[in-house]
């Protein structure tokens, strides 16, 4: 009785393992933030994928400090994409980044646990871009980043650090779809 019992937890903790809402579209990569002359690494899941992009980091309970998504888009969106904050526990600071990894506006974004959703903000880029990044809100102001910085990408081999970074476009990334 035991046995079988214990072999479907056995197979549904293996199943589950990685399984963190968002996480397997696209792996992760480390970005560098702009910060009094230095550069500052953030690990970003990406989300390449429709699925992906939709789920975001809804459901999440917390954010590691220096953490975020990477959201990627296989071609330009317009300024009227809009990110919405449903079943989103954390709140989130998200960046917008044209082709070069350019901060083109920067917007704060409000939790919304509200169960059918209606009431929850919708917060549109209002510029054109190909990426968004959302970190914990609050970390680009502590860091100084406005609009016109260039977020970058850890050097190949160079995941922990920003001593060489490069340049961060979509080309560089996990193709979108």
């Amino acid at each position: 009785m035991t046995v079988r019992v214990l072999v479907p937890i056995v197979m549904a903790v293996i199943a589950g393992c990685g399984s963190v809402p968002g996480e397997g579209a696209g792996g992760s990569v480390t970005l560098c933030l702009p910060a009094d002359e230095r550069l500052i690494p953030l690990e970003a899941e990406l989300a390449v994928t429709p699925s992906a992009r939709q789920e975001g980091l809804s459901g999440r309970e917390t954010l590691s400090r220096r953490a975020g998504m990477l959201f990627v888009y296989p071609r330009e969106q317009g300024p009227d994409n809009s990110f919405w904050m449903h079943r989103t526990r954390i709140p989130l600071t998200i960046l917008f980044l044209d082709d070069q990894g350019v901060v083109r506006s920067v917007q704060d974004m409000d939790p919304c646990l509200e169960a059918s959703g209606s009431g929850c903000a919708s917060y549109p880029a209002g510029v054109d871009h190909w990426m968004a990044l959302e970190v914990n809100q609050g970390l680009p102001a502590a860091l100084g980043i406005s609009e016109g910085d260039r977020i970058r990408r850890s050097g190949a081999g160079d995941r922990a650090t920003c001593d060489s970074a490069g340049k961060l476009t979509p080309g560089t990334l996990p193709e979108a779809h």
